[in-house]
C-alpha cells in the first residue's frame, strides 16, 4: 500500500511540474518577464499571474494546484503508514528501551551483560558468612564520613590588599606574691599586653608671614615672607595663590612652584622673594598666599 501510494504521489508531482511549465508558456505569450517570473517565482509568482489574467491561467493553474495537494497528501499518509509498521513490528519499541538504530545494538547489549553481572554479584554478596568464609573474614567498609561545612572565618583584604602593621607586644611579669595574697596561683610565663603605636611626630610649621600685591602696567608681583621653622633650610616651596578684589572677594585662584638659588628660607628663620603674578585678573587688588607643600634641603618633602 505504500508502494501503491508513494507512485500516485510521484505521478500527481509530475502533474504539477506539467502544470507549472505550461502556466509558464502562457505567461510568456503576455511578456517574456511574466515567464520568468512564474519559473523562478517559488510558486507566488504562479499565484500572482493566475490572479491577474485568470482567463489565462485558471485551467493549468487549479489542475496543479490540485495536483500538488494530492501528491503531498500520497506522501504524508505513506510516511504515516510506514512509521505505523515500524512501530508495530518492534523496530522502534522505545517504551522498553530498544532501539531500530544497528549502530546501538551492540552496545546495548554490552550494558546489559554488565548489569546482569552487578547484579547476581550484589546477590553473591548478600549470602551468609557460613555459605561465604571469604566474605565474611573481609573487614568492612568504614563508613563515609561527612564533609565538613565551610565557614569562612577571614574577611577578604580590601584594596590594595595593604598588609595591616604589626602589632607591638610587650610583656608584663605578674607577681607571684599578689596572685597567693588573692587565693590564685600565679600565672606562668608572661602576659603580652599590646603597645599602642606611638603618635607622627609634627611636621614643622612653614607659612607665609606676608604676602603683598604690587600692580604695574598690565601685570603684577608679589612679595612673599617665609618663615621656616624647620631644622633644615627650605629649597622649594608650593604656594596657592588667591586674587581678591577691593571687598575681599576672591576671583581667581592658581598654584605655583617655587625654586630657590640656593634657598628660600633659612633653617629656623624666614626668608623674602619676589614671584609674578600670573593669570592675575585685571580687578585684583589684594593677594593671600598659603603654602601647600615644601622641600628642605636634606630632600624631606612636607605637605599640608
Amino acid at each position: 500500500m505504500e508502494t501503491l501510494l508513494g507512485i500516485l504521489g510521484l505521478v500527481f508531482n509530475a502533474v504539477a511540474v506539467g502544470c507549472t511549465i505550461w502556466l509558464a508558456v502562457l505567461a510568456a505569450r503576455v511578456a517574456w518577464w511574466w515567464c520568468l517570473i512564474v519559473i523562478f517565482g517559488c510558486g507566488i509568482g504562479s499565484i500572482v499571474f493566475a490572479v491577474l489574467h485568470w482567463d489565462r491561467a485558471k485551467r493549468p493553474f487549479l489542475i496543479g494546484l490540485a495536483a500538488a495537494i494530492l501528491s503531498g497528501a500520497c506522501f504524508g499518509i505513506a510516511s504515516g503508514m510506514a512509521v505505523k509498521h515500524a512501530m508495530e513490528d518492534g523496530t522502534l519499541n522505545m517504551a522498553e528501551g530498544e532501539s531500530g538504530l544497528p549502530a546501538f545494538e551492540k552496545e546495548i547489549a554490552e550494558a546489559r551483560k554488565a548489569a546482569e553481572a552487578a547484579g547476581s554479584s550484589a546477590a553473591a554478596g548478600n549470602v551468609p558468612a557460613r555459605a561465604n568464609p571469604a566474605l565474611a573474614a573481609a573487614p568492612a567498609p568504614a563508613p563515609a564520613e561527612e564533609p565538613i561545612p565551610f565557614t569562612p572565618t577571614a574577611r577578604p583584604k580590601p584594596f590594595p590588599y595593604k598588609e595591616a602593621p604589626p602589632v607591638r607586644t610587650t610583656t608584663a611579669a605578674v607577681d607571684p606574691a599578689a596572685g597567693e595574697s588573692a587565693g590564685e596561683a600565679p600565672a606562668a610565663g608572661q602576659v603580652p599586653v599590646p603597645a599602642e603605636a606611638p603618635p607622627a611626630p609634627p611636621k614643622p610649621k612653614i607659612e607665609v608671614a606676608s604676602a603683598t600685591l604690587a600692580l604695574d602696567e598690565g601685570s603684577g608681583t608679589i612679595q612673599i615672607e617665609l618663615n621656616n621653622a624647620a631644622p633644615k633650610a627650605v629649597t622649594e616651596v608650593k604656594l596657592s595663590v588667591t586674587y581678591l578684589d577691593t571687598r575681599g572677594i576672591r576671583i581667581g585662584t592658581w598654584t605655583t612652584t617655587r625654586r630657590g638659588d640656593p634657598r628660600l628660607a633659612p633653617a629656623s628663620g624666614s626668608g623674602k622673594f619676589k614671584e609674578l603674578a600670573i593669570r592675575m585678573p585685571s580687578a585684583a587688588r589684594k593677594v593671600d598666599v598659603q603654602v601647600v607643600g615644601a622641600t628642605l634641603e636634606d630632600g624631606t618633602q612636607i605637605e599640608y
